[in-house]
């Protein structure tokens, strides 16, 4: 993962770590699964034009709709619904720590999934980041029961529903490499509101329609555009082509942001434990996105293919090229006039000794054109 990559994964959950605040606004003013009915909605007609711009890429056969049913099933609509319903019937205590154990369930369902490797790098990252999300939040542990008869059933179900999300990335991996993950997540949401709505009815039985202020018609377009139109599509478009693993780090960023909000904008107090749990996150994130501490044996699980270690090759090439002109003072001409060597220079261990010997026609007397392009790859 490089660091262009990393910071667009910081700027997503910069915009969901302020959507604490957005949803505690909005549930002001409607129930929970109305709010997030409402939300689901309006982003799903904000990406249905973006879908329709992409003509025949947007077409899905219906073979495939159940496994989008699924996706949307479970990021749309049992996260929030195991969440919400598992929370009535457990302490606040008890939901903040089991909320930490969505990245955890992301790398390990990645590992057994996806063959993604569990490199000690990353598990470091991934204890530092779980740690620092744990001071920050506060837990007061003479308060923690997580088997206790009383609330032993709300606790699994808040622990479901971190399974849950973790499960919506993982399975919309597969997806995304068949199909454009605009449109995957188009669809997956579509499904998720229509399996939600259901629950927004009941909870809404015998109320009439809550009447929506300006201020609360701002969270939820926050909620609706920013965090699911902008966040769930940009967390598609990196999973394509990184490891699900190393994104679930950058998760326990949201609740750092949680503090930073509270910290400018309620005034609350900053203590050694927030110093210190913000630092073990940025810490986790870091040794996530240091591939350099990451490199693996050839062979070993979960290591990259030797097919796909060539475009690293090939993007060092043109420099590669580039020493050779400088160190010819601009003799050679390039690939397109007679090879990267030169004319009649395809002799790779032979005319690099003339070169540094300064015989030029030591080289002379290979068949142009032979063996050129596999001395280059080498």
């Amino acid at each position: 993962m490089n660091w262009g990559t990393a910071a667009i994964l910081v700027l997503l959950n910069l915009i969901w770590g302020a959507s604490y605040v957005a949803g505690k606004i909005g549930l002001q003013e409607m129930p929970p699964f109305t709010l997030a009915v409402v939300r689901f909605a309006i982003a799903s007609v904000l990406m249905l034009p973006l879908v329709w711009k992409k003509g025949k890429e947007a077409r899905i056969g219906f073979s495939e709709w159940p496994e989008l049913a699924f996706i949307g099933l479970l990021g749309f609509t049992l996260t929030y619904v195991l969440q919400y319903a598992g929370m009535t019937m457990t302490t606040a205590t008890n939901s903040a720590l089991l909320l930490v154990a969505e990245p955890a369930l992301i790398s390990v369902f990645a590992w057994i999934m996806l063959r993604e490797p569990f490199t000690p790098p990353k598990l470091a990252g991934l204890a530092a980041a779980m740690a620092g999300v744990i001071l920050l939040s506060n837990i007061d542990y003479t308060q923690v029961s997580l088997l206790k008869n009383g609330v032993v059933w709300g606790n699994l179900l808040v622990f479901l529903s971190m399974a849950a999300s973790a499960w919506f990335t993982i399975a919309g991996k597969g997806v995304i490499q068949r199909h454009p993950p605009l449109v995957v997540i188009t669809y997956a949401l579509i499904f998720g509101t229509v399996l939600l709505a259901p629950f927004a009815l009941f909870e809404l039985r015998g109320h009439a329609l809550p009447v929506i202020s300006w201020r609360g018609w701002g969270a939820i377009l926050y909620l609706a555009v920013l965090c699911t139109v902008v966040g769930y599509s940009g967390w598609y478009l990196i999973l394509r082509n990184n490891e699900a693993g190393r994104m679930a780090i950058f998760l326990n960023l949201q609740p750092l942001v949680g503090v930073l909000l509270g910290v400018f904008y309620l005034h609350e107090q900053v203590n050694r434990y927030t110093v210190l749990g913000g630092l073990l996150i940025i810490a986790g994130v870091y040794l996530t996105t240091a591939t350099r501490w990451d490199r693996q044996r050839p062979g070993a699980r979960g290591a990259p293919a030797v097919a796909r270690e060539k475009p690293a090759v090939a993007r060092e090439e043109p420099a590669a090229a580039h020493e050779f002109r400088k160190m010819m003072g601009g003799q050679i001409n390039g690939i397109h006039k007679g090879g990267l060597l030169g004319p009649g220079l395809h002799g790779k261990r032979d005319c690099q000794t003339s070169f540094k010997q300064g015989r030029r026609g030591d080289c002379r007397g290979h068949r142009p054109g032979s063996g050129q392009s596999r001395a280059y790859a080498e």
